[in-house]
């Protein structure tokens, strides 16, 4: 299950470009759910994701997966439990490799790589 709690993000705070996206905001979604996030643009879709992959710091609250906060993790930490896919496709892959090559690392995501053979 994935839950945001209590979520504060205010951008610039305390200059006077200052701007509160999320004050006290909440989301569940159990497990086997499939949601659909609309609005328009600057309604803070891409900033909620980007809250739970943790590229965006918050300034309140937490993110939990599994009932586990992981809004603290750092990012190496946080991307055992969860993967994410880019609005731009070159970023989070490894340009010196494949389409192929960089799907098999995400399908052996948690393996270890020696001598070129995958190892659990």
């Amino acid at each position: 299950m994935l839950e945001l709690k209590h979520i504060k993000k205010v951008y610039n705070p305390g200059t006077v470009t200052e701007m509160c996206l999320f004050d006290d905001f909440n989301l569940t979604v159990k497990d086997g759910e499939f949601v659909s996030i609309v609005g328009s643009n600057g309604s803070g879709k891409t900033s909620m994701l980007n809250i739970i992959c943790g590229t965006i710091p918050i300034e309140g609250g937490q993110v939990l997966i599994g009932g586990k906060d992981i809004s603290k993790m750092k990012d190496f930490q946080r991307y055992r439990t969860i993967g994410r896919v880019y609005q731009n496709p070159s970023m989070g892959t490894c340009p010196n490799l494949t389409m192929l090559e960089n799907m098999s690392l995400a399908d052996h995501k948690g393996k270890h790589f020696w001598s070129g053979l995958w190892h659990q």
